[in-house]
């Protein structure tokens, strides 16, 4: 990589994007031929591979100024990307850096294929899955609607929920994902809408989120839903297993919220809780 600091190398770190999801990877430190640690594993639904692509830019980490521009590279052939992975016994991609005088970046690429069948077993029949597909990956689709009963209010201040969910397994953090925050209507939209309320306590997200879940079919993986007022302050919560994934996928369920702020207004009467679709579908390393 490019010298972007002075008296020491540089400290990079990676963004990768692609279809609306972005993963930024951990810092190196004063290395400009960085090797990152296995658990740098970033998934990525891919809707179109004719249409989607994958950006990846390089960044130097400083402290008292704004980060430097490493240099970056944008894959708009993935059918491509995908077969020049599957051509090297280790999935390697040397990729040429943009932007700057040198720099190259390598990838390990894999693809899984979606299989149309559901995966619609108990925990306890996992096992008898895995025997059956080579390298048991799933992908776990939660399509969000909406959370009814939250409080209006927060330390005064009017509701600005998102939905932050963490994927664990093992008891360690595996990947984080966040719904846009909502934004109720002012009040000048509301009158030209002819519509009346805030109705903060029931956001609307229509967020879909997806998880790939790898090797380990187990029962210690699990979600953890986290209501979030401006992204600090915890108001609800609740946690997902596989035992929440089943047949029933296709159906809409509603899912309760634990309130967890003292310091709130009072809400509607009601449950609280999130309406929400699950989805578990097999992967393969092989097209189905």
């Amino acid at each position: 990589l490019v010298h972007a600091d002075v008296g020491t190398q540089s400290d990079p770190y990676a963004i990768v994007t692609s279809g609306g999801y972005s993963f930024t990877s951990a810092v190196v430190n004063n290395n400009e031929n960085p090797v990152w640690p296995t658990d740098q594993v970033f998934d990525f639904p891919l809707a179109n591979l004719q249409v989607q692509h994958l950006e990846l830019s390089l960044w130097d980490s400083d402290y008292l100024k704004s980060d430097d521009f490493l240099g970056e590279t944008v894959i708009n052939d993935l059918v491509g990307l995908i077969g020049q992975a599957e051509r090297d016994p280790d999935g390697l991609v040397w990729l040429d850096l943009t932007g700057v005088a040198q720099g190259k970046v390598c990838l390990r690429v894999c693809f899984f294929y979606l299989r149309e069948a559901s995966l619609n077993f108990a925990p306890s029949e996992i096992s008898m899955v895995e025997a059956s597909i080579p390298n048991p990956h799933a992908l776990v689709t939660m399509m969000i609607h909406r959370a009814v009963g939250l409080p209006t209010t927060i330390r005064q201040v009017q509701t600005r929920p998102a939905l932050k969910v963490t994927m664990m397994a093992n008891q360690a953090v595996r990947q984080t994902q966040q719904s846009a925050m909502f934004l109720p209507l002012s009040e000048e939209a509301q009158k030209k809408l002819h519509i009346s309320g805030f109705d903060v306590d029931s956001p609307c997200w229509n967020t879909t989120l997806h998880w790939v879940v790898p090797e380990s079919w187990d029962q210690s993986t699990s979600w953890r839903l986290e209501v979030m007022h401006l992204g600090v302050f915890v108001v609800a919560t609740a946690t997902l297993g596989w035992n929440d994934i089943d047949d029933q996928a296709e159906q809409v369920r509603f899912v309760n919220l634990a309130l967890q702020t003292k310091d709130s207004a009072p809400n509607r009467p009601g449950e609280v809780g999130l309406y929400m679709k699950l989805f578990l579908r097999p992967l393969s390393r092989h097209p189905p």
